[in-house]
């Protein structure tokens, strides 16, 4: 399985980094054939985070793989995931400098193909 920061939905959202998560299953995983679709894959499941803009891009991707793992255990068991955020609190009065660096970092994010695949154990 893979989980993929998407650039389509990662953006600056009230003072916090909005980074979309896109997560794909393998061949080898559980129900895979059901998100074929027309010879495409399709994901099987997209999420949302909101983080600090400082982050780095190896700890945005920790914390995707703790969505993916967390996503795939449902879906292989027939269940929708029920993924939760950890709480955060939106800054709708940011600062120009905040909103400055949550919109660079989403824009350095969306130049590169970020992502991570783990083997799932199955």
């Amino acid at each position: 399985m893979k989980v993929v920061i998407d650039p389509t939905g990662t953006c600056e959202r009230y003072g916090l980094l909005q980074v979309r998560l896109t997560m794909y299953l393998d061949p080898k995983d559980a129900r895979y054939q059901e998100q074929v679709v027309g010879g495409v894959l399709t994901p099987f499941h997209n999420h949302f985070v909101y983080l600090e803009p400082n982050l780095s891009v190896e700890a945005i991707l920790d914390i995707a793989e703790r969505f993916l793992r967390k996503a795939y255990d449902a879906w292989k068991v027939g269940k929708a995931p029920e993924l939760v955020n950890e709480p955060y609190r939106f800054q709708p009065n940011a600062k120009v400098p905040r909103i400055a660096a949550c919109q660079v970092k989403a824009e350095m994010l969306g130049r590169h193909d970020h992502s991570r695949t783990v083997i799932n154990g199955d």
